[in-house]
C-alpha cells in the first residue's frame, strides 16, 4: 500500500483532498507541486496551496510544498520534479495524483508516473469515482468510498473558510427541535399556515395569535415542547422563539429529513464561517462535495437570497452546490425570480410540493458538472 501521493496544486481543493481519504489507500504524506503562480503574494493558487495544506495537516496528513515551482507551461520541468519526489520516496512507490494543474502539468506529471513505473491517479469528482492509471497499460475506475470522513469542516477549511465555532454553538437550535420537525413533518403541508403565522407575529412583535387562526394539533404539539402557551391566544414562549423565529423550523424540518434518507456523510444546520456574516441554514457533505441550502419559511426574501447563495458558490469552489428551500407553493414563485436563480447557478428551488423529496432532490442535484 502507498503511503506517498505527489499532487498537482489547483484552485479545486478536493481533487487533491479525496483521495487521502480514499478507504483503502492509507495515504500519510503529501507533496503539493505548484506552479510558479502560485509564489505570487495573494495569488488565488497561493490561497489554494495554503489552504490545502492547511485542511491535509488539520486531518493529519504530512503535506510538504515540492520545491521547486516549475511554469505552469513547461511539460519537461512538471516531469522532473515529480520524477525526483518519486525516485527519492521510499518505498513502497508513491502514487502521482495528475488531476491538478494545468495541462501541461499533468501531462508532465503522468509522464513521470510511467518512465517510473507507479501507478497514476485521475480524480473524477462530478462522476465521484477514481481513475487508475497503472505500469502495465491498464485503466481501472473506483467509486469514492470515503466512510464519512470528508465531513462538512473539512471541505470549508480547505477553502480558507474554517467553521466559527463560538458563532455557530451561539445560533444552534435546540435539539429537541429537530425532534419537534420530525413529527410535524407527519402534517406537512397542513401545518404550514400554523408555523408561518406564528413566525409572523413574532417578526411583527405581536405577543400572541388568536387560537381561532391556528390549527389545534399542531398548537398542542408545539405545547408539549414548551414552545407555545396555549389558550384563547396562543402565545410563543422565550424557549420557543429561536425554533418558531421565520425559516428556522423549516431548516430544523429540511434536517430531519435529509439526515432520514442516509444519503449524505453529513448534515449540519446553522454554520457559521470565519469571516463571513451571514450563517449557512444547513449545509450537507457527500463524496467531496457540498451542498448549502437557503431555507425561507413565508417571504422569498428577493433578490437579497439569490445574492447571498451566488456569494457562497464563488466563496467555495466549484463542487458546491445552492439550493433554496421555501415553503411557498410552485405557483408563488415568480418566473422573474425562477429565471434570476438559474443564471446565479442554484441547482433547484424546493418548494412545498417537492419538499418532502428534498433529500432525494439534493442528492440528484449535487451530481455531474457546475
Amino acid at each position: 500500500m502507498a503511503t506517498v501521493i505527489i499532487a498537482l496544486v489547483s484552485e479545486q481543493r478536493m481533487q487533491n483532498i479525496i483521495p487521502v481519504f480514499q478507504d483503502g489507500l492509507g495515504f500519510a504524506r503529501v507533496y503539493l507541486v505548484r506552479s510558479v503562480d502560485a509564489d505570487q503574494p495573494g495569488s488565488k493558487l497561493g490561497r489554494a496551496l495554503a489552504d490545502t495544506m492547511e485542511a491535509l495537516r488539520a486531518c493529519g496528513v504530512a503535506a510538504e510544498n515540492a520545491e521547486p515551482s516549475v511554469d505552469a507551461y513547461a511539460v519537461e520541468a512538471a516531469r522532473r520534479v515529480v520524477l525526483e519526489l518519486i525516485n527519492r520516496s521510499s518505498p513502497p512507490a508513491p502514487v502521482v495524483n495528475f488531476t491538478g494543474g494545468t495541462k501541461c502539468m499533468s501531462i508532465g506529471a503522468f509522464l513521470a508516473a510511467r518512465d517510473a513505473g507507479v501507478a497514476a491517479l485521475y480524480v473524477d469528482t462530478a462522476n465521484e469515482r477514481l481513475i487508475w492509471f497503472h505500469p502495465d497499460g491498464t485503466a481501472r475506475e473506483e467509486p469514492f468510498v470515503l466512510g464519512g470522513r470528508l465531513g462538512v469542516e473539512v471541505y470549508l477549511r480547505s477553502y480558507g473558510r474554517p467553521v466559527d465555532g463560538s458563532r455557530t454553538r451561539k445560533h444552534a437550535m435546540p435539539t429537541e427541535a429537530f425532534d419537534l420537525a420530525d413529527e410535524l413533518l407527519a402534517w406537512w403541508p397542513g401545518c404550514l399556515p400554523t408555523l408561518e403565522k406564528l413566525g409572523d407575529a413574532q417578526s411583527q412583535g405581536r405577543p400572541h395569535v388568536a387560537a381561532s387562526e391556528l390549527d389545534p394539533e399542531i398548537v398542542s404539539l408545539l405545547a408539549s415542547y414548551g414552545y407555545v402557551a396555549a389558550g384563547s391566544n396562543v402565545a410563543i414562549t422565550p424557549r420557543g422563539r429561536p425554533v418558531l423565529n421565520k425559516g428556522k423550523w423549516l431548516e430544523a424540518m429540511a434536517c430531519a429529513l435529509l439526515r432520514k434518507s442516509g444519503y449524505f456523510d453529513e448534515v449540519r444546520a446553522n454554520v457559521c464561517l470565519r469571516g463571513v456574516q451571514n450563517e449557512l441554514d444547513v449545509v450537507v457533505a457527500r463524496n467531496g462535495m457540498v451542498a448549502v441550502l437557503e431555507c425561507k419559511g413565508g417571504l422569498l426574501g428577493g433578490t437579497g437570497t439569490l445574492d447571498r447563495l451566488q456569494a457562497i458558490r464563488g466563496t467555495l469552489g466549484t463542487f458546491v452546490r445552492s439550493f433554496l428551500v421555501t415553503s411557498r407553493a410552485g405557483g408563488e414563485v415568480p418566473a422573474d425570480f425562477r429565471e434570476r436563480a438559474g443564471l446565479y447557478g442554484i441547482r433547484r428551488i424546493v418548494t412545498a410540493e417537492d419538499f418532502l423529496q428534498v433529500a432525494d432532490i439534493v442528492r440528484e442535484g449535487m451530481r455531474g458538472g457546475p
